[in-house]
């Protein structure tokens, strides 16, 4: 990942294809669905916002704080 984004432009988004355009949520959730599917999992529960969800329960895990939780999910 650090390769990764050493050689993305700065201020550039995370994910990009190769010409330089960011990666959108609904690409992201296509190829989720799409893996999840072959799974025995299914897609039905699961979407990008299920990776937000997950990662603030593993903060509250580790006793971050709700206020940090909240800043950091953007949901402040």
């Amino acid at each position: 990942m650090r390769d990764y984004l050493a050689m993305s432009p700065v201020g550039s988004a995370a994910c990009c294809h190769t010409g330089g355009l960011p990666v959108t949520r609904q690409q992201v959730n296509a190829v989720l669905a799409k893996c999840l599917g072959r799974t025995e999992l299914g897609n039905a529960f699961f979407n990008t916002h299920s990776f937000r969800i997950g990662r603030a329960t593993d903060l509250s895990r580790k006793g971050v704080p709700p206020e940090v939780i909240a800043k950091l999910g953007r949901w402040t």
